[in-house]
This record gives C-alpha cells, structure tokens and sequence, in this order.
C-alpha cells in the first residue's frame, strides 16, 4: 500500500503525525497544520481508504493499521514521534505504539475509546449494511452532527460543508473496512501494557463517546492524562482548535 502524505513545519523540529478520524482525510487539520508547524515537522497521511489511500483488497485489522503507519515512519526515516490521533486515529496511535520498539515518543488518544459493547458492535453492521445499499451520502448527515456541535455548525457553514463532502466522498469499501477495524479491536485488554507517555483528550459534547467512558480507559493506562475541551464534539481539533492546540502544546512539551 502507498499512502498519500504531507509533511510541512520546522525542518528542525521534533516530529508530530496527526492521524484522521473515520469517514475523512488527512484534510481536517488543513486549519492547524501552520499553527502547529512553527514548532514541531509535521507529517499527516490518509488511513487505507480514505483521501487518497488506496481501499484495502483485504480484510484491515486494527493491527493492519497500526503496520501501515509504522511502515510510513520507517519509509520518512522517522525514528521518533509524537502520535495525535482522533476517534479511529486514536485506536491507530495505541495500536502503533503497543507495536513500536522505541519509534513512538507520545500519543494523545482524542475522542477514541477501544470498547464495543453490543449496541455499539450492531451500530457499526448495521451502519455498514446501509453505506453498502445506498453509498456514504446516506450518513453524511448523521456524522457530521455528530462531529461538530450545533454553534459550530452554524457559525462555520464552510466547514460543515468541507466535513460534509469529506464524509461522502470517502469510498464505501475503505469506511467498511476501518469501521471492521473497529469493531473487531482488541486494545481493551491491552491497555495496562501502554509505556510511552498519553494523553486522552475528550469535548464535553462528544455524542458518540461519552467522557465516562473514555475517561474509564484512560484510567487503565498508567500514569496517563485525561483533558476535557469546553463546547465540543466528536472532532474536538474542528470544533476548538485553539484549545485544542494549547493542550497539544503543554502534553507534547512535558515529554522528555
């Protein structure tokens, strides 16, 4: 697989990878990445099947994931990151960094939890059942309500729009293919095992993860952080940047 990336920021900078959530790309840090390169080299690619990365031929795994991000590190000549993921790019950063042998410096897990209790587990089939019969448009709605709150959504018309056509355009097999990921993850049992410093970042408004649950997993990592961002969803990053960049900042920066 060869994934479309960019890489931009300082040249001389410690490395940070922000990794998308599902049903988008490598676009909804379009609004951070100058932000956040005055201080780190950022690199920022397409899950399997999203952006511009091919849709896998095969069933993905978590653990699929997880190798193809440390195979692009390895590809970049990176042999140590700051991982940000969000929702399944959180999933993708624990993954990496239980996988790593040394090339993960730090991961910030954002609105992402490893739990699939039963209702959840038939939310992703039956959401995939639908997606395959009539194509992404049938839950662009739905996702982007949940991703962004009502205020942003109705100051930021652009951007509800931009994530809108995200979501579409995304390709069936690639979102079925994660979302399986998904599904299918093992890293409830494995969280005790996480070594590298974490930082578990949630809006107060995310309707699809509630904070107790995220917060109940961030309690099994040791020595992890928990932040909460005011007045944001599912895509905290879109919702408050600004917030969300200052948190990034401080995490980042206590990582010796």
């Amino acid at each position: 697989m060869s994934p479309n990336f960019r890489i931009e920021g300082r040249e001389d900078a410690p490395w940070l990878v922000l990794i998308h959530s599902l049903g988008t790309s490598l676009d909804i840090w379009d609004d951070q990445v100058a932000e956040l390169g005055r201080q780190y080299r950022v690199l920022r690619y397409d899950v399997r099947g999203h952006g511009g990365t091919a849709a896998p031929q095969e069933p993905c795994t978590m653990l699929t994931l997880a190798d193809d991000l440390l195979g692009l590190l390895a590809y970049c000549g990176i042999t140590r990151a700051h991982l940000v993921g969000i929702s399944i790019g959180g999933l993708i950063a624990m993954a990496a960094s239980l996988r790593d042998d040394g090339a993960i410096a730090s991961i910030a897990v954002c609105d992402s939890r490893c739990a699939v209790p039963q209702n959840y587990a038939g939310a992703i089939v039956a959401r995939n059942q639908l997606i395959r019969a009539r194509g992404m448009a049938a839950i662009a709605d739905a996702m982007l309500n949940t991703s962004l709150t009502p205020s942003t959504r109705a100051a930021r018309p652009k951007l509800a729009t931009k994530l809108h056509r995200l979501f579409c355009a995304t390709s069936v097999e690639g979102f079925v293919a994660c979302s399986e990921a998904v599904g299918g993850n093992q890293l409830g049992a494995q969280l005790r095992e996480i070594r590298v410093p974490t930082l578990f970042l949630a809006g107060d408004q995310d309707a699809a993860f509630p904070l107790e649950s995220m917060r109940a997993e961030q309690l099994q990592v040791p020595g992890s952080n928990f932040a909460v961002i005011p007045r944001a969803g599912h895509l905290c990053n879109l919702d408050q940047p600004d917030t969300f960049n200052a948190i990034l900042y401080q995490f980042v920066g206590s990582v010796r």
